[in-house]
């Protein structure tokens, strides 16, 4: 039976916390875009929910974090991996980027 894009996107969201190269092989393409830029999202606006005093300190963890991030999907794209994959994590690395 398919499931619908809805459904995996429920799904989707709900693992966020999963680490990023566990969640981009478990999911498609589009969800793994929808997921790093949900986990981004919730990530920036908890640190700017924060007091003026613990704001600009969260915001540099969370540099940090997106930066780690980055340079994971950096390493996935110099490894061994079919076509398909190869692609899906480009594509990643260049809308995380912007």
């Amino acid at each position: 039976m398919q499931k619908s894009v809805r459904v995996i996107c429920a799904k989707g969201s709900q693992d966020i916390n999963l680490p990023t190269r566990e969640y981009i092989d478990k999911y498609p393409s589009a969800i793994a875009l929808l997921g790093i830029q949900m986990a981004w999202t919730n990530s920036i606006q908890e640190a700017l929910e924060k007091g003026q005093k613990e704001k600009l300190p969260e915001l540099d963890r969370q540099h940090k974090v997106q930066k780690n991030v980055m340079n994971e999907l950096v390493a996935m794209c110099l490894e061994g991996m079919g076509k398909l994959k190869r692609q899906k994590v480009e594509t990643l690395v260049t809308i995380h980027v912007r």
